[in-house]
Formats: structure tokens, sequence, C-alpha cells
């Protein structure tokens, strides 16, 4: 069986169990069949081609055409590559991290009090800087298909950068609006007549918009007593909603 202190490791670079458990039993035999690397691994028979294929796809190992077929370990100098990407990717995953613990200190997300927009206008900008500023996940809860196309630019630009949107709409969209919500988020309807509607961000931030025959406004709270009430009970009506 291989090094544990390898199989550790590869587990913790993305590798699975069974991936690091044939990878590592592979670079002590240097090269093998399946069945002896199934045995060396302590992998089971059953899954020991798909463990194999696996690792070829990502590019671990490459396989030798003899009969039995064979199976060895990339060179060193392409392990040594790979493992180069690997220690950038993580680094780079470490600044993103960083960075978005760093979201609080961002002016949209700070305050003691709350602020209140009474234009449209006003309301629709501040709505858009909140969405561009959203680093994890938002929820927009009871608004009209209309609303929230205003708002679908930044909605587009938000889910590339991998923010989780969900999105509760309280009258019933065309086949073509669905679509197209739906490639952005998760999407429920509940038709009911209601003017106001709420948009939580990060758990951090929750804005109350009034969509009245006159326009909209909305209050932006950043109190965090109500900011956690106000995401259970979100929370809860997204789960008893079909």
């Amino acid at each position: 069986m291989g090094d544990d202190n390898i199989v550790e490791y590869l587990v913790k670079i993305g590798f699975t169990t069974y991936e690091a458990k044939t990878y590592s039993a592979l670079i002590t035999l240097e090269s093998a069949s399946a069945s002896q690397i199934a045995v060396n691994s302590h992998v089971p028979r059953a899954r020991i081609y798909d463990i194999l294929a696996s690792l070829e796809r990502k590019g671990w190992i490459e396989t030798i055409n003899t009969k039995p077929i064979q199976f060895s370990s990339i060179r060193f100098e392409e392990v040594e590559k790979k493992l180069s990407v690997i220690e950038k990717d993580f680094n780079l995953t470490k600044k993103t991290i960083l960075d978005e613990l760093k979201v609080k200190d961002k002016e949209i997300f700070k305050g003691e009090d709350q602020d209140i927009f009474v234009t449209t206008e006003d309301t629709v900008g501040k709505i858009k800087e909140v969405l561009l500023g959203v680093r994890r996940q938002v929820y927009f809860s009871r608004f009209r298909t209309e609303v929230i196309f205003l708002f679908f630019d930044e909605l587009k630009i938000i889910k590339k950068k991998g923010v989780k949107i969900k999105i509760l709409l309280n009258d019933k969209p065309t086949k073509q609006e669905l679509y197209k919500l739906k490639a952005v988020g998760e999407v429920k309807i509940e038709v009911i007549k209601s003017i106001q509607g709420s948009i939580f961000a990060d758990n951090n931030l929750s804005m109350n918009i009034f969509d009245k025959e006159s326009g909209l406004y909305a209050t932006i709270i950043y109190y965090r007593k109500c900011i956690n009430c106000l995401k259970a009970w979100l929370g809860r009506e997204w789960e008893v909603t079909k």
C-alpha cells in the first residue's frame, strides 16, 4: 500500500480518498496492472478502473499499451508543474476568501442606522450598487417580474462571480421571462398582492422595497438584530413556497 502521509496530502489538494490511495500505490509500484494496483492500494477491484480513468482524465497517470494494460505515474517534471498550478490556484482562492471577509468594510454594508430613498431613480441606483457589492448570496422576496428585470444586467454579472441568487416573484412571468430568470438563479412564484418586497444580501444588509403606482422607494437596514430576524423569516418564507 502507498505511503499514508502521501495519501493524506493528496486528499488535501483535492484527490478523493480512493484516488489518493491509488496514486500513492502507483508511485511505489512505478508501473502496474489494474489488479496489482487494487491489491497494493486496498481500493476495491470493482472501483479500480473508474479511479484509474479519473486519474488519467485529470492528467496524473498514463496508460501503457501492454498485455495486460499497465499504468504509470506521469514524469516528475509534469507532476512538479501540476503541483505549481495547484499552489497558484490555492493562493488565488486564499486571496478571494480574504477579500470577501473584508466586504463588511465596504460603505454599502456599513452604518448604525437606516437610509431611506424616496425616488425611483435613487432606489434603483442604490439597489444596483448593492448588487454589484454582493459576494456570496442575494435573495429577492416578493417582487414583480418587471421590477426584477430592472436589475437583470447586474444579476448576470454577479452570477458569473458565483453569487447564489434566489428570486420569489409575486406575479406570473411569461415563459420567456421565466427562462431568463432561471438562467441566473433559483425562481419561485407565489401570486399575491403586495406592495412591499425585500432584498437580503450576504447576511449583512436588507432593503425593504415599496412598489407603488407612483414608483419605487426603499429603506436600507443595517441593524444586526433586524438582519438576523429577517434572515430567519425570509428563509422560512422561501422554504414554504412551492
